[in-house]
């Protein structure tokens, strides 16, 4: 896949994102909720507030994992699309693992527990997520 497909894929993850919208945590359970802040180098890409009427901001985050990363168990109060733009990434839902390699996309679903992880001991992995939420709410809650 080229890189011209690659930024093409984004682009359409980016624009149904924005079309499809999000669920979001009810205020008091979200100011309960702890926010899980993962150990993974974190870039803000873009953090920019909705023209929807509603109180909502699109985030698009670039995590660089190091060989072998394994992240904390947490969940994402809206709805999450991760582009894997290298190495391969693994996430554990439900018991269940799933590997994605670079290039593929896959959706989160929201309030779900998941771990994720670097797929491989020797190469680094790049993912960019993007989500919509609601203002001023965490990215990414500490699950137990």
């Amino acid at each position: 896949m080229t890189g011209k497909e690659r930024s093409r894929i984004g682009t359409a993850i980016i624009a149904t994102a924005v079309m499809l919208g999000t669920v979001t945590i009810p205020g008091d359970e979200r100011a309960a909720a702890e926010e899980y802040k993962s150990k993974a180098q974190k870039t803000k890409l873009l953090y920019t507030k909705l023209d929807s009427g509603k109180d909502l901001e699109a985030r698009v985050i670039r995590f660089d994992f190091p060989p072998g990363y394994v992240g904390g168990k947490h969940y994402h109060p809206g709805d999450v699309f991760v582009y894997v733009q290298k190495g391969s990434f693994t996430v554990k839902v439900d018991g269940e693992m799933h590997a994605f390699k670079a290039g593929e996309v896959y959706r989160e679903l929201p309030n779900v527990p998941m771990l994720a992880s670097n797929g491989s001991t020797t190469e680094e992995t790049t993912i960019i997520v993007f989500q919509v939420g609601a203002v001023g709410e965490p990215v990414m809650v500490k699950a137990e």
